[in-house]
Protein backbone atom coordinates (compact mmCIF):
# COMPACT_ATOMS: atom_id res chain seq x y z
CA UNK A 1 0.00 0.00 0.00
CA UNK A 2 1.32 3.38 -0.61
CA UNK A 3 0.19 6.56 0.93
CA UNK A 4 0.96 10.32 0.17
CA UNK A 5 3.25 11.61 3.19
CA UNK A 6 0.29 13.94 4.26
CA UNK A 7 -2.68 11.18 3.89
CA UNK A 8 -0.57 9.36 6.37
CA UNK A 9 0.07 12.42 8.82
CA UNK A 10 -3.41 13.70 8.57
CA UNK A 11 -4.49 10.10 9.62
CA UNK A 12 -1.80 9.35 12.72
CA UNK A 13 -3.02 12.63 13.64
CA UNK A 14 -6.50 12.80 13.34
CA UNK A 15 -7.12 10.80 16.24
CA UNK A 16 -5.46 13.33 18.71
CA UNK A 17 -7.96 16.15 17.19
CA UNK A 18 -10.56 17.24 19.08
CA UNK A 19 -13.20 15.28 17.17
CA UNK A 20 -14.45 18.67 15.56
CA UNK A 21 -15.53 16.83 12.62
CA UNK A 22 -19.29 17.83 11.74
CA UNK A 23 -21.72 15.20 12.83
CA UNK A 24 -19.37 13.48 14.63
CA UNK A 25 -20.67 12.59 18.42
CA UNK A 26 -18.90 10.55 21.26
CA UNK A 27 -21.01 7.52 22.17
CA UNK A 28 -20.43 4.58 25.04
CA UNK A 29 -17.50 2.41 24.31
CA UNK A 30 -18.88 -1.30 23.17
CA UNK A 31 -17.42 -2.91 26.39
CA UNK A 32 -17.40 -1.15 30.24
CA UNK A 33 -14.58 -0.53 32.43
CA UNK A 34 -13.19 0.67 35.67
CA UNK A 35 -12.66 3.49 34.43
CA UNK A 36 -14.52 6.29 32.43
CA UNK A 37 -14.15 5.77 28.55
CA UNK A 38 -15.65 7.83 25.77
CA UNK A 39 -15.95 6.38 22.09
CA UNK A 40 -15.77 8.07 18.78
CA UNK A 41 -17.12 5.68 16.22
CA UNK A 42 -16.15 5.37 12.84
CA UNK A 43 -19.55 5.16 11.70
CA UNK A 44 -20.48 8.85 13.06
CA UNK A 45 -17.36 9.98 11.79
CA UNK A 46 -15.97 8.57 8.77
CA UNK A 47 -12.58 11.17 8.23
CA UNK A 48 -11.35 8.36 11.49
CA UNK A 49 -11.44 5.61 9.40
CA UNK A 50 -8.93 7.16 6.83
CA UNK A 51 -5.82 4.69 6.30
CA UNK A 52 -7.29 2.12 8.54
CA UNK A 53 -8.18 -1.49 8.39
CA UNK A 54 -12.18 -2.66 7.67
CA UNK A 55 -11.94 -4.02 11.42
CA UNK A 56 -11.14 -0.61 12.81
CA UNK A 57 -14.69 0.73 15.01
CA UNK A 58 -13.08 4.17 16.73
CA UNK A 59 -11.48 5.70 19.06
CA UNK A 60 -11.83 5.29 22.86
CA UNK A 61 -10.40 8.19 25.20
CA UNK A 62 -9.51 7.33 28.81
CA UNK A 63 -10.89 10.20 30.19
CA UNK A 64 -9.21 10.44 33.58
CA UNK A 65 -5.76 9.92 31.82
CA UNK A 66 -4.12 13.43 31.72
CA UNK A 67 -0.78 11.81 29.85
CA UNK A 68 -1.75 11.36 25.88
CA UNK A 69 0.25 8.03 25.53
CA UNK A 70 -2.13 6.93 27.96
CA UNK A 71 -5.15 8.15 27.51
CA UNK A 72 -6.66 6.97 23.87
CA UNK A 73 -6.14 4.09 21.41
CA UNK A 74 -7.74 3.21 18.34
CA UNK A 75 -10.42 -0.02 18.66
CA UNK A 76 -10.55 -2.48 16.31
CA UNK A 77 -13.21 -5.47 16.33
CA UNK A 78 -12.68 -8.90 14.10
CA UNK A 79 -15.95 -9.70 13.42
CA UNK A 80 -14.37 -13.32 12.31
CA UNK A 81 -13.12 -14.55 14.96
CA UNK A 82 -15.36 -17.19 17.07
CA UNK A 83 -13.40 -18.27 19.59
CA UNK A 84 -12.77 -17.08 23.47
CA UNK A 85 -9.57 -19.10 23.70
CA UNK A 86 -6.68 -17.04 22.22
CA UNK A 87 -3.54 -18.39 21.55
CA UNK A 88 -0.29 -17.01 19.92
CA UNK A 89 -1.83 -18.19 16.12
CA UNK A 90 -4.67 -16.33 16.46
CA UNK A 91 -3.04 -12.88 18.05
CA UNK A 92 -0.51 -13.55 15.24
CA UNK A 93 -3.15 -13.79 12.01
CA UNK A 94 -4.99 -10.45 14.13
CA UNK A 95 -1.66 -8.51 13.76
CA UNK A 96 -1.20 -9.17 10.29
CA UNK A 97 -5.08 -7.52 9.84
CA UNK A 98 -3.97 -4.74 11.90
CA UNK A 99 -0.38 -4.14 10.61
CA UNK A 100 0.07 -6.13 7.37
CA UNK A 101 2.88 -8.72 7.49
CA UNK A 102 6.18 -8.26 9.37
CA UNK A 103 8.26 -9.45 6.87
CA UNK A 104 6.85 -6.80 4.56
CA UNK A 105 6.66 -3.21 7.18
CA UNK A 106 8.96 -0.88 8.00
CA UNK A 107 7.68 -1.62 11.85
CA UNK A 108 9.71 -3.95 14.21
CA UNK A 109 8.02 -6.62 16.49
CA UNK A 110 8.95 -8.27 19.87
CA UNK A 111 7.66 -11.75 21.00
CA UNK A 112 3.96 -11.73 21.45
CA UNK A 113 2.93 -11.89 25.35
CA UNK A 114 0.48 -13.75 26.22
CA UNK A 115 -1.01 -12.96 29.99
CA UNK A 116 -4.15 -13.76 32.09
CA UNK A 117 -6.52 -11.35 33.03
CA UNK A 118 -8.99 -11.26 35.96
CA UNK A 119 -12.02 -11.35 33.68
CA UNK A 120 -11.52 -11.27 30.28
CA UNK A 121 -9.24 -14.68 30.51
CA UNK A 122 -6.54 -14.50 28.05
CA UNK A 123 -4.78 -11.38 26.50
CA UNK A 124 -2.14 -11.22 23.65
CA UNK A 125 0.40 -7.95 23.39
CA UNK A 126 2.16 -6.89 20.62
CA UNK A 127 4.96 -4.56 21.57
CA UNK A 128 5.96 -2.77 17.22
CA UNK A 129 8.38 -0.25 17.20
CA UNK A 130 9.31 2.27 14.54
CA UNK A 131 13.09 2.90 14.64
CA UNK A 132 12.75 5.97 12.01
CA UNK A 133 14.37 9.05 13.16
CA UNK A 134 11.00 10.88 11.94
CA UNK A 135 8.73 8.46 13.67
CA UNK A 136 5.34 10.45 15.49
CA UNK A 137 4.93 7.40 17.37
CA UNK A 138 8.17 5.31 18.44
CA UNK A 139 6.17 2.37 20.04
CA UNK A 140 2.51 1.07 19.47
CA UNK A 141 1.22 -1.89 21.32
CA UNK A 142 -1.52 -3.90 20.39
CA UNK A 143 -3.81 -5.72 22.99
CA UNK A 144 -5.95 -8.24 21.80
CA UNK A 145 -8.80 -9.14 24.46
CA UNK A 146 -11.98 -11.38 24.35
CA UNK A 147 -14.69 -9.06 25.92
CA UNK A 148 -18.55 -10.93 26.02
CA UNK A 149 -17.65 -12.95 23.80
CA UNK A 150 -15.82 -10.57 21.12
CA UNK A 151 -12.64 -9.91 20.09
CA UNK A 152 -11.34 -6.69 20.05
CA UNK A 153 -7.92 -5.33 19.00
CA UNK A 154 -6.36 -1.95 20.69
CA UNK A 155 -3.66 0.32 19.35
CA UNK A 156 -1.95 2.34 21.95
CA UNK A 157 0.72 4.73 20.73
CA UNK A 158 3.97 6.10 22.38
CA UNK A 159 5.58 9.16 21.16
CA UNK A 160 8.57 7.50 23.68
CA UNK A 161 9.77 4.18 24.67
CA UNK A 162 7.30 2.65 27.25
CA UNK A 163 8.39 2.98 31.06
CA UNK A 164 7.31 -0.17 33.47
CA UNK A 165 4.37 2.00 34.79
CA UNK A 166 3.43 2.23 31.34
CA UNK A 167 3.31 -1.11 31.15
CA UNK A 168 1.75 -1.87 34.83
CA UNK A 169 -0.92 0.82 33.58
CA UNK A 170 -1.71 -0.89 30.15
CA UNK A 171 -2.03 -4.23 32.53
CA UNK A 172 -4.55 -2.66 35.05
CA UNK A 173 -6.66 -1.19 31.99
CA UNK A 174 -7.01 -4.69 30.73
CA UNK A 175 -7.44 -6.27 34.25
CA UNK A 176 -10.36 -3.36 34.55
CA UNK A 177 -12.55 -4.14 31.48
CA UNK A 178 -15.39 -5.82 31.37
Amino acid sequence: MKYSLLSLLFATLLPFSSFAEPGASIAPAPFSSKEELSFVSVRTSELLGLNKTDDFIGVVTREGKAEQDLRMFDLYEFKDVKTLRLDKKICDGLFIQVFGNPKEISLKTKETRIFQSRRSGKVCETPVFDEGKTALFKERRLVIVTIKERTYGMVFRYNKKTTPEDSKDLQDFINGLR
